[in-house]
């Protein structure tokens, strides 16, 4: 969620392919806010009928563990642009970087604790410091990314191979019937207990375990920014086809397998392997992201300007993309605690998911009339003052 120092210009696609990935995000979110720390199939409270599951399939194949790598690649992309615009100011990146990133990892606990506890920006603010310090200790971001893919290559099959086998949906359901009935309609005070716990035991693990595996998307990212991918698009056409066709060819298959593996979880009858081989299919299922890049770049080298209008309208929201996610976290709350017993006797995750598409078209448009008018995100104003204030002060 990263943006060009002040008085630079907006790489626009990014910003489109920023948008993009807060529209997917949004999508998994709604119905994992109402879940809690549990799977999402959970809220079908039983064996959905084929038309649940096809739609939970349908997000699974197209939307679930895809939007995420194409953020933490846009970060790596963010910051290095970042570095660039400040060295051209004559200002030490670092002083600037560390305090960003630092205001960030508040917000991010805050967001985690008393909203959302599959809060995003904590860990990408320890990431962003971890990007910082690469730099001070000139480590290329080509071998940054080789590096922790081998790691996270390590780290997973370690998790794989001490990972028991998981409960059939029916006894996941049971053992956490209170947890989930809490979540829906208990007492505030209990709920925000459950949610800052959530919060706590998601972040370990994310950094036990899936931390690698963000690094790498990153400096993949970072490196793409020092090659400049998007800003001479043209030039690097022949590599945005090559992005098109390994997406396609590796991640459409791994994709359709992560869906035919929950449509049959959906079921609520399988444990164990299957199980793992969905969380394995999850982890590699960011490789279609690359056909997502790709296929944005190779339009970029086509028609760099003008912008169709929907794509326009797209990259204001990606221009606002910090605001945005956490209005997003506002509006779970308030969907879901309004009316929390209602949605969940009436097929919670296909109405959550629809309301999730309705918010996201909502600031679509909200974003692009507010950026159209010359008007910052609210947040990104704040935080631009705060990490940006020596600049101004020059």
């Amino acid at each position: 969620m990263a943006a060009s120092a002040p008085g630079k210009t907006r790489v626009v696609w990014l910003d489109v392919l920023r948008g993009l990935a807060l529209f997917g995000i949004a999508q998994i979110n709604f119905p994992s806010f109402a879940a809690g720390n549990l799977p999402t199939l959970v809220l079908f409270d039983g064996a959905p009928d084929a038309a649940s599951r096809s739609l939970f399939a349908l997000v699974e194949f197209a939307i679930a563990a895809k939007f995420y790598p194409l953020f933490a690649f846009l970060f790596g992309y963010g910051h290095v642009i970042q570095r660039r615009n400040l060295n051209a100011l004559g200002i030490l990146p670092e002083t600037i970087l560390y305090r960003r990133y630092a205001a960030l990892l508040v917000l991010g606990a805050i967001h985690g604790t008393l909203l959302f506890f599959g809060d995003i920006l904590t860990l990408y603010a320890i990431c962003g410091m971890i990007l910082t310090f690469s730099f001070r200790a000139r480590l290329p971001f080509s071998q940054l990314t080789l590096m922790f893919a081998v790691i996270s290559v390590l780290e997973l099959t370690l998790a794989y191979a001490q990972d028991g086998a998981t409960p059939v949906l029916a006894t996941l359901i049971a053992s956490h019937h209170d947890e989930l009935g809490q979540l829906a309609q208990g007492r505030l005070a209990d709920v925000m207990v459950l949610r800052a716990n959530a919060y706590v035991a998601s972040l370990l693990t994310q950094l036990a375990v899936f931390l690698p595996q963000l690094l790498m998307l990153m400096c993949a990212g970072a490196l793409a920014a020092e090659r400049q991918l998007f800003e001479h698009a043209l030039a690097h056409r022949r590599i945005f086809g090559l992005m098109l066709a390994i997406g396609i060819l590796a991640g459409v298959p791994i994709s359709v397998a992560l869906a035919a593996i929950m449509y049959t979880l959906a079921q609520g009858e399988h444990a164990g392997v299957l199980w793992n081989l969905s969380d394995l299919c999850a982890d590699a299922a960011f490789v279609l992201t690359l056909a997502v890049i790709g296929a944005l770049g190779r339009c970029a080298a086509r028609a760099p300007q003008p912008l169709p209008r929907p794509l326009i309208w797209l990259a204001s929201t990606g221009q606002m993309a910090l605001t945005n996610y956490l209005v997003q976290s506002l509006l779970m709350v308030f969907i879901w605690y309004s009316s929390a017993p209602w949605l969940s006797r009436h097929h919670p995750f296909a109405l959550l998911w629809t309301m999730s598409l309705a918010v996201c078209a909502l600031q679509v448009v909200w974003s692009h009339h507010r950026v159209k008018s010359g008007k910052q995100g609210p947040f990104e104003a704040l935080w631009r003052r705060y990490t940006y204030a020596p600049l101004r002060a020059r």
